[in-house]
């Protein structure tokens, strides 16, 4: 089967229908092909790959573990092997001082990506780890950039924001905005709880609400956090404005934890015939 190729306006719509049939907006985080293909089939609306999907898979913590686009592009590579139909959306280390941002959207697009969101963030990492030249503000502005070039190219724009003031820049630029409520808590290698789930809806709304004060037209989702399983997201849309979620530790790693456990433990539990009889 052949790749369905899509457009900017296409990926919207889709997004949008969601909403209008009162379902979330969801965006499964999967950099193996196993885990992407099994999403498709759950119905994601659009598939998410991160290079920090690398270190989920090896065991560890959410992190970082060498060189953020070519983790990127090498996993978008084996995700776009096995999902045929639904939109991919490729984390973009925009403030990498070693590559033309150009170079690398245009490398996803022949990938068959339909989007790109900011991963690995400024405003998440900071330039301790983003390095370059760069102060805090002006990754933004290398992001922000970055972001307008995508849509230039027919993808859609999505970015992760941390604080009000940086969905509101970000708003004009972008086609999705995901608010984000800190890493990910729960599972054999979550983050401990730094927030309730009322203290994180109320972070998500201020980024919304700092958003929509622009008037740009954009869709919102919420990530992270308190929210790490499906029914934790009901609190989601009851606190927040959100109208979607997109997980990543959420999908990729704390469901493969589970179900690998408990399926070793049925293994397990079913007796031998008795050896003396």
């Amino acid at each position: 089967m052949a790749r369905k190729q899509w457009t900017r306006d296409e990926f919207l719509e889709r997004l949008r229908a969601s909403i209008a049939q009162g379902r979330p907006i969801i965006g499964a985080g999967a950099g193996t092909g196993l885990v992407a293909k099994a999403a498709q089939a759950g119905g994601a609306d659009f598939i998410a790959v991160y290079c920090t999907s690398k270190a989920r898979h090896k065991g560890f913590p959410t992190s970082i573990i060498g060189d953020p686009n070519e983790i990127t592009l090498e996993l978008v590579e084996e995700v776009s092997r096995v999902v045929k139909e639904t939109p991919i959306v490729a984390g973009l280390h925009a403030t990498d001082p070693t590559r033309e941002v150009e170079e690398v959207l245009d490398r996803f697009r022949e990938l068959g990506c339909a989007g790109v969101i900011n991963y690995p963030s400024m405003g998440l990492y900071g330039r301790e780890y983003i390095g370059g030249p760069v102060s805090y503000q002006q990754g933004l502005e290398i992001e922000k950039a970055a972001m307008e070039l995508a849509r230039e190219r027919g993808m859609v724009a999505m970015t992760y924001v941390y604080r009000p003031e940086e969905a509101e820049y970000f708003a004009p630029a972008v086609d999705v905005i995901v608010a984000h409520a800190g890493w990910t808590v729960g599972g054999m290698a979550g983050a401990p709880p730094t927030m309730t789930i009322e203290e994180a809806a109320a972070a998500i709304n201020a980024q919304i609400a700092a958003g929509r004060a622009t008037g740009a037209d954009v869709i919102y989702l919420g990530h992270g956090g308190p929210f790490a399983t499906p029914e934790d997201t009901r609190a989601l849309y009851e606190l927040t404005q959100a109208s979607g979620f997109v997980g990543a530790s959420s999908i990729e790693r704390i469901p493969v934890e589970r179900a690998v456990m408990q399926t070793v433990e049925q293994f397990k539990a079913i007796p031998l015939k008795d050896v003396n009889s």
